[in-house]
């Protein structure tokens, strides 16, 4: 019986650390520099011209809706618009995102000052004035 309790009790103990949550560290693959010292600097992409490419946005024939639509992109090491991944929101101005969304520029993301492609959510607003 003490063995049952000594084996359980460490069961016990041993569950605790694999249910604990901790944060992940993700390292860069570097095949010359490979250390888990290394320092990590993460630089997201910034757009550049959001508020001239809201301004170009034109409003649907006959849409009595309003709201917001949520593109995911893909932000190429240039900044360009790489592609478009997902698209949530308000229906009625589907169209009008996907023919806006790759005029959009962006100061490219960075990892340790190497440029790299992120995946990005960029906000488009449909709300009547």
């Amino acid at each position: 019986m003490k063995y049952f309790i000594i084996i359980s009790s460490l069961l016990l103990a041993d569950s605790v650390n694999i249910f604990a949550q901790k944060e992940i560290q993700y390292l860069l693959y570097d095949s010359a520099n490979i250390g888990y010292d290394t320092v990590i600097t993460k630089e997201p992409p910034v757009c550049i011209n959001y508020s001239e490419v809201q301004g170009k946005l034109e409003w649907p024939y006959r849409a009595d809706a309003e709201g917001y639509v949520y593109a995911t992109c893909m932000i190429d090491t240039l900044g360009n618009v790489e592609a478009l991944t997902d698209i949530k929101g308000v229906e009625v101005f589907f169209n009008e995102v996907k023919r806006v969304i790759y005029m959009l520029k962006f100061s490219p993301g960075k990892i340790n000052n190497q440029p790299v492609k992120y995946y990005g959510v960029v906000p488009f607003k449909f709300i009547l004035k």
